[in-house]
């Protein structure tokens, strides 16, 4: 749970555990590396903060969409600005079909790497041109970011869940 920075809440939530998630979500928070901002966790991060794993075991990932993302701030740049806007980009691309989740994670390096996942190229795209997302990115070019990258990625082949004792 420590690299988790947060997790999205997706328009198919569902009680895991005994634990609704709108109450687990309001138990369980995690901090971005990046900025400090905090982040609601989802049922299945909290499923695995709870119990110990995550609901994607024995779950085929095939065909998901993976986006990593590594993206610098500028020195100068507003962190309350960003922020805001971060929550606010949280709270819209939560609420859409086919999101599943959004990690971050820090090397001891500094490097941090976000990992979006999404369930279809589809569900991807609606995030994409999501009209508030658009203005957002804009903005995150010409007021946040000094240097960066993203990648779109599918995933065509998993190995596991396994277990050694």
């Amino acid at each position: 749970m420590d690299d988790i920075a947060r997790e999205g809440i997706t328009s198919l939530l569902r009680t895991q555990g005994g634990i609704g998630a709108a109450q687990c979500a309001s138990q369980h928070r995690a901090v971005c590396n990046n900025t400090g901002r905090e982040f609601e966790l989802s049922s299945d991060a909290c499923s695995q903060a709870h119990h110990g794993h995550s609901t994607n075991k024995g779950r085929n990932m095939i065909g998901e969409i993976i986006v990593v993302g590594d993206l610098k701030l500028r020195e100068h740049a507003s962190l309350d600005e960003y922020n805001r806007l971060g929550e606010r980009m949280y709270e819209i691309v939560s609420r859409l079909p086919g999101f599943l989740s959004v990690k971050s994670f820090k090397a001891e390096d500094g490097e941090e790497l976000t990992l979006f996942r999404f369930a279809s190229e589809e569900a991807l795209e609606a995030w994409r041109t999501h009209p508030e997302h658009v203005e957002t990115m804009r903005r995150g070019h010409a007021e946040f970011y000094a240097s960066g990258f993203l990648q779109i990625c599918k995933v065509i082949r998993e190995v596991g869940p396994f277990e050694h004792s």
